[in-house]
């Protein structure tokens, strides 16, 4: 299941189509495995079973009409992964640690339709964003991302919103904010922001007031994924992703020679791989 989850979020990021690929499905991959990582127990947490369960299950206003998880449960989902990745790296709260690799936020909600409202963000494209503030509130990523409206907490790091659900159930959620804000003004006001996912949780991102749109944060270096010395160690995620995606079509093919399969099948898991390592760390 999580396989297939990764194969077909690679390619929905890319708006390619595949027999029997919709919403529906996937959300009902998503919540099979997130159930079925529910029943283990004393073992390493796969963290990709919350990332997905609670992307394709944060309710939208489009996504309303399908069969996504009620507000608690997935209020819920978000406690025990954040819970699972403590566990997993139970450094990870150090300011050393702070930024590792894992923590890279992947994928951020966008507007439109289910199963074309998941955006990627490459990773030099990140590197733009964290360095100035009012990237943020570009006309491209306010096309691209869908924007949220909720109340800053004080010492702005972390922000509160009211989720609804299917059934009209509205319970607030709260969310770290991705760095701190440093205007007290902005503190227990509302505000807009956007909302990314990484591997160790939701994230509030491009945090702004109509009063405040220029209003700077804490600015900090962002390490761009680093995996192993070789070359694909200088590939971009999205380059990585980009490159699977391409082996995989290759690999569909039924007439293809057989030492160019073992060659593609070895790329295939190389690249693997060092995704791996990037998630774990």
């Amino acid at each position: 299941m999580r396989t297939a989850l990764d194969i077909a979020t690679v390619f929905t990021l890319d708006r390619i189509s595949l027999p029997g690929m919709t919403f529906p499905t996937l959300l009902q991959l998503s919540q099979k495995l997130y159930y079925y990582d529910m029943q283990i127990t004393n073992q390493r947490s796969y963290l990709e079973a919350y990332l997905y369960f609670v992307l394709y299950n944060f309710p939208t206003r489009e996504r309303l009409r399908h069969d996504i998880c009620l507000v608690p449960d997935l209020i819920a989902a978000i406690d025990k992964w954040r819970l699972a990745f403590s566990k997993n790296y139970p450094k990870s709260g150090l300011p050393e640690t702070s930024r590792k690799r894992r923590e890279t936020t992947l994928f951020f909600l966008g507007n439109g339709q289910p199963l074309h409202d998941i955006v990627f963000i490459d990773t030099h494209e990140m590197i733009k964003l964290y360095s100035v503030h009012e990237n943020w509130q570009s006309l491209d990523i306010r096309q691209r991302l869908r924007m949220h409206t909720g109340v800053l907490g004080e010492g702005g790091n972390e922000v509160t919103l009211n989720i609804s659900g299917p059934k009209g159930n509205a319970l607030p959620l709260k969310i770290p904010t991705a760095y701190p804000i440093k205007s007290r003004n902005m503190f227990q006001k509302k505000i807009n922001f956007y909302i990314g996912f990484s591997f160790c949780g939701p994230k509030a991102f491009g945090m702004s007031s109509d009063e405040h749109q220029n209003d700077t944060v804490t600015r900090f270096s962002f390490e761009p994924p680093v995996t192993q010395r070789n070359w694909k160690s200088q590939m971009t995620l999205k380059q990585m992703i980009d490159a699977l995606k391409g082996i995989l079509c290759e690999l569909g093919k039924t007439k293809l020679d057989p030492s160019r399969r073992v060659g593609l099948e070895r790329e295939r898991d190389d690249i693997s791989k060092v995704m791996r390592k990037l998630i774990d760390g």
